[in-house]
């Protein structure tokens, strides 16, 4: 194998690729790493304050815990990019979900030697019962003891690390299921790409720290960023060389899922088939994903890199600065200017109409991302996010504001918060998943075995993400042994439909995903 890093830059671009397609890039760099030092670490724009401490409509659900209530989906939900001590657990009892993460920093924990402070962690897990299941990603991040405040830089003292990492698990007493460090490696704003024997040398260091403090938690790996160019991994040999040299230093591989989902089989693929390579197998899951994103839309991704050329040519770029968040200030300058309707509905104020139809697309990709996660065989997909950080004079996130299920200012449930909710009441009780042949490619179902709640079917069709919804619907046969079957829209519309006798049913099928589940009355 070869492991040769790739150059200074984080992104990598083919020497004969046309500015235009670098600009293309930087885009969705800068559309997913707007927060340079997440989690209060330092660095970037200041987020407002959070109203989730609240109560009623505007807060956190009434009513106490749920003793500890179990839940046996695969679906899991990550608090978000900021998390400064809100009240939250109650939200994902609400949604019927028992495992949730959240990001820390070195500095936040140790702010200097031998100094700590772990109000963060505690306000965090002191919210849990028996029975959720937290994921915590620790940034080697520290002005003091790395080698740079951000997402990521190797420490300047391993053993130093090794105390710090042993120090921060045996606190928490083992309420921390799984723990994982540095994600989205050999990406812009994140762990250098050409650092990767040092990123597998701190791995080894922070494997071996958890499991003196906890042998019961789980280790996750790497957290690679999702990104998939002409049928590979972006920087493969990054990933490449920590899947062989950190084989024996984590318990279960991650991979992000973000950007176009019928990719999504192929991505996982790529990690299974390198660990077989490699003489070994372990669980996959994914700790973050989400979508759509600007770059799925071909037209609007095409206006916002034309602005991004016009803001990096005009007198408002200073080329030393960090530009992600002047990138988003001077996009919130223009909005007004902004026409592609695929690229206006990521801004934070957009028409109403507009707002209802981006609404929609969102619920759908939901849906059909998990769907599509659970078909690869991955175990447990943490969703992002509950909630993204509103900016004073910006607004959300142009992203990861319009994936939140409740808004951080008010603590008010968004559409996607009713759209999760009845997703992960309908996949309760997953245990397996089973593609539906049928003969037109475009047509996506799955059988998903519930053990005893039944069976439960999935079924849409692809189409374009923005105008297929105009379309009229397709009359489709799927398999399905069920006389009468109770259908259920993305939007909770529902009716009953009779099979066919022959062991099939006929459905109207659109890119609005449909839950199918046995109508026992009626049959």
């Amino acid at each position: 194998m070869n492991f040769t890093g790739t150059g200074g830059s984080n992104t990598q671009v083919d020497s004969g690729v046309g500015g235009r397609v670098i600009m293309a890039l930087a885009l969705l760099a800068a559309l997913f790493s707007v927060f340079s030092c997440g989690g209060g670490g330092g660095g970037g724009s200041t987020p407002a304050d959070s109203a989730l401490e609240g109560s009623g409509e505007g807060g956190s659900p009434s009513g106490g815990g749920n003793g500890g209530w179990e839940s046996s989906t695969p679906l899991a939900l990550a608090f978000g990019e900021t998390y400064k001590g809100e009240e939250f657990a109650s939200y994902l009892r609400e949604l019927h979900v028992n495992r949730t993460k959240f990001f820390l920093h070195w500095l936040q924990i140790e702010p200097s030697r031998d100094e700590y402070t772990f109000d963060l962690i505690d306000a965090f897990l002191d919210q849990l019962e028996p029975g959720e299941e937290p994921l915590v990603t620790i940034f080697t991040s520290s002005d003091w003891a790395a080698e740079g405040v951000g997402k990521g830089f190797p420490p300047l003292d391993y053993d130093e690390y090794y105390e710090f990492i042993y120090t921060l698990v045996s606190h928490c007493k083992g309420k921390v299921k799984y723990w994982q460090r540095d994600t989205e490696p050999a990406t812009d704003n994140h762990w250098d790409i050409n650092r990767y024997v040092e990123y597998v040398d701190t791995q080894k260091r922070f494997f071996d720290a958890v499991k003196d403090a906890d042998p019961d938690a789980l280790v996750i790996g790497v957290g690679h960023a999702g990104g998939w160019w002409n049928g590979e991994i972006a920087n493969p040999r990054f990933f490449e060389y920590f899947l062989h040299f950190a084989r024996d230093h984590f318990d279960i591989l991650d991979v992000r899922l973000y950007r176009d989902q019928y990719t999504i089989p192929d991505r996982v693929g790529w990690f299974r088939d390198k660990m077989e390579q490699l003489g070994y197998d372990k669980p996959i899951v994914s700790t973050e994903y989400g979508g759509p994103d600007p770059s799925q839309f071909e037209d609007g991704f095409s206006e916002l890199t034309d602005i991004l050329v016009d803001w990096r040519n005009s007198e408002f770029f200073i080329e030393e600065e960090e530009d992600r968040v002047a990138w988003w200030k001077y996009l919130h300058s223009v909005r007004d200017t902004v026409a592609t309707p695929s690229a206006r509905m990521f801004l934070a104020e957009c028409d109403s109409e507009l707002e209802e139809k981006q609404t929609r697309i969102f619920c759908r990709d939901m849906v059909q991302r998990t769907t599509l996660i659970l078909s690869t065989g991955i175990e447990l997909a943490w969703y992002w996010n509950l909630c993204a950080p509103w900016f004073h004079c910006l607004g959300p996130h142009p992203l990861f504001g319009k994936l939140r299920l409740v808004d951080a200012r008010t603590g008010v449930r968004q559409p996607l918060f009713y759209n999760y909710q009845r997703m992960a009441g309908m996949f309760e009780g997953f245990a397996a998943i089973t593609a539906i042949e049928a003969s037109d490619p475009d047509t996506y179902a799955y059988r998903l075995d519930r053990g005893d709640r039944g069976d439960l079917y999935v079924a849409w069709e692809k189409r374009d993400l923005f105008s297929g919804e105009d379309l009229p619907a397709s009359s489709v046969d799927l398999t399905c042994p069920w006389l009468s079957v109770k259908v259920t829209d993305v939007f909770g519309n529902e009716q009953v439909i009779e099979g066919n006798g022959d062991g099939t049913i006929t459905l109207d099928l659109t890119d609005t995903p449909l839950y199918l589940e046995e109508d026992v009355i009626g049959s």
